[in-house]
């Protein structure tokens, strides 16, 4: 629950941002306001990384429950203040200014959370279940998604004058009850019995970070580079389709709707993906999901010019590609790295990899098709980084037997 209410907190900014636009900066350059817009997004990528340091040494220190309580309230309470900040046209410059320094707390909490609770379930569940339960982190991230997707197309059927005097603060200013019921369960989680043992047996890591970058690179770096692949064949699979189906023609309010359909179904084959990962180990289960996009993805964006309901069945095909990655990723990463410094090392490695892949993916999409000319263009770019992730998973350690 706490990883789907931090991941519509994190997702609901892009959905809104061809509205957010025109009431955070100037209305008289529409491009270049929606473009600042944008900006202000890719910032929260950069950031993470920077989360995931302060927060993974919070938790590899003074215990995994303790970070995430901080992250989901910071998170929470970022969100709903975003929902109240007054308008450009009410305190001027002053608007963008505090928008960003709200997205920025958004993503430093953002790159704490998704790494430390696939840390604590991870180190939690009983070996022969640990990719199974692991699933339920990256299930809370796509059910994030998906309820960001489904709030913000109910709200968005207002009158355009009620969406942009006040409809648009609906989905933000949501995040306080959502932070409530969140907080209510999170206080009920115990400290995962690793941190416990390691706590009562030696004295907590000096500097996380260091050891990690120092004595644990290989594995950081397979962390980051698998990351960097997911993250961007997750990205051109899902949210960046509402731009490829407007550039083929299709209506703008069905493209979010498939979205929510996009990720409501990844979400849905990645407990299936868990289980098959304890069956026939991570490895495996990750390495299918890379080869499905290798062979699937431009047969997949090829489809998706035939019709509105071709690229609906093109879009789930590629997702349920995701959903078999994803479901297995997280718990995968957490079986790369020593306990003293888990939370620090698949936090880092994982955001490092969403910044240089997801975050700038739709960016890097939209100029190879402004480039070429060619509307499929990206899906190459889905082949390429896919190959690197079938690569660098079939160097991971399969530690699906051992203990944590």
């Amino acid at each position: 629950m706490g990883t789907a209410i931090e991941f519509y907190d994190f997702t609901i900014y892009a959905f809104l941002a061809t509205i957010i636009a025109p009431l955070f900066f100037s209305k008289h350059d529409e491009v270049a306001g929606l473009l600042a817009t944008l900006g202000v997004y890719a910032v929260g990528y950069v950031a993470r990384p920077l989360g995931s340091i302060y927060f993974g040494r919070l938790g590899d220190r003074q215990g995994r429950r303790r970070a995430l309580l901080i992250t989901i309230t910071v998170m929470g309470v970022a969100t709903a203040l975003t929902g109240l900040l007054p308008t450009y046209a009410a305190i001027g410059v002053a608007a963008p200014t505090l928008l960003t320094v709200l997205r920025i707390v958004q993503s430093l909490a953002a790159g704490g959370e998704l790494g430390g609770a696939a840390v604590l379930v991870a180190e939690s569940a009983p070996r022969k279940r640990r990719g199974f339960l692991g699933s339920s982190t990256a299930i809370g991230a796509a059910g994030g998604a998906t309820l960001a997707a489904v709030v913000v197309g109910t709200v968005s059927v207002m009158p355009a004058h009620a969406m942009s005097s006040w409809g648009w603060r609906v989905p933000f200013l949501l995040a306080v009850p959502l932070l409530i019921v969140c907080l209510v369960y999170r206080l009920r989680v115990e400290e995962s019995p690793v941190f416990q043992q390691m706590a009562s047996e030696t004295a907590p890591p000096k500097a996380p970070v260091s050891d990690v970058v120092a004595n644990h690179w290989k594995a950081l770096l397979k962390v980051t580079l698998t990351s960097y692949a997911l993250n961007t064949a997750a990205k051109l699979s899902s949210l960046y389709l509402v731009v490829q189906f407007h550039l083929l023609g299709y209506p703008v309010a069905q493209s979010v709707w498939f979205a929510a359909g996009f990720t409501f179904v990844s979400g849905t084959v990645m407990t299936y993906a868990g289980q098959l990962s304890d069956q026939f180990g991570r490895r495996r289960v990750m390495a299918v999901g890379f080869v499905g996009f290798i062979v699937l993805a431009i047969p997949c964006y090829m489809l998706m010019a035939a019709s509105l309901l071709a690229a609906l069945f093109a879009g789930l095909i590629l997702n349920v590609v995701d959903g078999l990655i994803t479901g297995v990723v997280f718990t995968a990463f957490s079986e790369q790295f020593p306990k003293h410094v888990r939370y620090t090392g698949v936090s880092l490695g994982y955001n490092l990899g969403t910044a240089f892949g997801g975050g700038p993916a739709s960016l890097v999409a939209a100029a190879l098709v402004s480039s070429t000319g060619v509307l499929i263009s990206p899906a190459f770019y889905i082949v390429i980084v896919s190959v690197i992730g079938l690569g660098t998973v079939a160097v991971f350690d399969d530690r699906e037997q051992s203990d944590l």
